[in-house]
């Protein structure tokens, strides 16, 4: 992987869900990279980005950027495997866990805020870490948070403390 922003575009392309055309116009364009490139760092797969939370949810100012800048260039970047076996298959379960929703901006949204919420209180219980989430997305049900909840656990985002 030659720089971030090379390896950020090739990753780009297989997840298959980001569109230059959209990216400057449509908000949910840019929430679902920031929510996208979130989970998939959990996944331990950290390709230089940090994330704060933000008004809807982690969000980090340099992969904005870095997007930004690949715009114009992105249609010419080849795709990117990891070098690493074993970041590899980590990229493939990935892969498989946000297939279903990896256009769903409400979803990921979701997903990586209870994520960021379990991480920045491991010490909370299930029920703490709903209200905190709550909080932040007032749309948010309980049925929809313990099945968020429970497709993380699956994969095993909610043991990890990266």
């Amino acid at each position: 992987m030659v720089n971030r922003m090379s390896t950020l575009g090739g990753l780009l392309k297989r997840i298959g869900n980001f569109d230059p055309s959209l990216f400057q116009s449509d908000f949910n364009a840019r929430l679902i990279l920031q929510k996208t490139i979130y989970l998939m760092q959990k996944f331990d797969l950290f390709i230089g980005y940090t994330y704060s939370y933000y008004l809807r949810g982690p969000y980090s100012p340099a992969l904005t950027r870095d997007a930004y800048a690949l715009l114009n260039e992105f249609g010419s970047l080849p795709l990117v495997e990891f070098a690493n076996p074993e970041d590899e298959e980590h990229f493939k379960i990935f892969l498989a866990f946000v297939k279903p929703h990896v256009k769903d901006h409400a979803w990921l949204e979701r997903a990586a805020s209870i994520l960021f919420h379990v991480r920045a209180y491991p010490h909370e219980t299930k029920d703490a870490v709903f209200l905190k989430t709550k909080v932040k997305i007032r749309s948010l049900t309980r049925s929809e948070f313990d099945q968020i909840f429970e497709e993380l656990n699956e994969v095993g985002l909610l043991k990890r403390r990266t």
